[in-house]
């Protein structure tokens, strides 16, 4: 961390104590020296120096997402979006628990850490995880066996250097799921109706705006589901 200990929480602090080493203050490349691979916390940008000469030195760049999935593979149902991703996540585990199946809720800005939820819950829950743009840069090893993505819209300029690259690293969920599951995409978003092109899965398409062809639709008039049976 570049912070010295003093400036950490005591959580941080408290790794010391139990034999962890902390390299504070700065990222000297020293540290790289005899690693196997290195894990990078969602939100460090990936372009710092420390994470340039890991690659020079091909030494695998990894994330939460292809850590958690190397120690703990299994089903994950993932959503990321720019706006509606906390409500969607939540919305699914809800059908999929009333469906009888058994799944929790995790990842990003929700109750629980991805990673730990992978490693601890038994094999047949199924993990509904909510994606950030800080998570899925650079994954390349996890899986997902079910995906959505909602919009896309300009947000995190502070960590992205363009929208294009923000859009990117949502639409790398996308790449990312398993080839016999599934990517349910906004039709109705210009962005991510692009992203189909990155699809190596089948998908479905959701329209708000009553779409022709979309899998699931609004339309006006009386209460109904158009197309919605899956």
């Amino acid at each position: 961390d570049l912070k010295p200990l003093d400036e950490l929480g005591p959580k941080a602090r408290g790794l010391a104590g139990r034999g962890v080493e902390l390299v504070l203050g700065g990222h000297p490349l020293s540290c790289l020296d005899g690693v196997d691979f290195v894990v990078v916390s969602p939100g460090v940008r990936k372009d710092i120096g420390l994470l340039d000469e890991a690659r020079r030195r091909r030494i695998p760049v990894l994330g939460e997402l292809d850590l958690a999935y190397m120690l703990a593979p299994r089903p994950v149902c993932a959503v990321t979006g720019t706006n509606g991703k906390g409500t969607t996540v939540y919305l699914a585990a809800h059908l999929l628990e009333e469906a009888g199946m058994r799944c929790v809720v995790a990842g990003n800005d929700t109750d629980r850490v991805l990673i730990e939820a992978m490693l601890s819950e038994p094999p047949d829950v199924l993990v509904v995880a909510e994606l950030s743009s800080y998570q899925l840069e650079g994954t390349s090893e996890f899986r997902a066996a079910a995906s959505c993505v909602l919009n896309v819209k300009p947000e995190h300029a502070d960590h992205h250097a363009s929208f294009e690259e923000y859009a990117s690293a949502k639409g790398r969920l996308v790449e990312l799921t398993a080839p016999d599951g599934v990517a349910v995409l906004n039709a109705d978003d210009p962005v991510v109706a692009g992203f189909a092109r990155r699809a190596r899965c089948e998908v479905w398409w959701f329209s708000a705006s009553g779409r022709e062809g979309a899998h699931a639709r609004a339309e006006r008039g009386p209460c109904n589901i158009k197309n919605a049976s899956v």
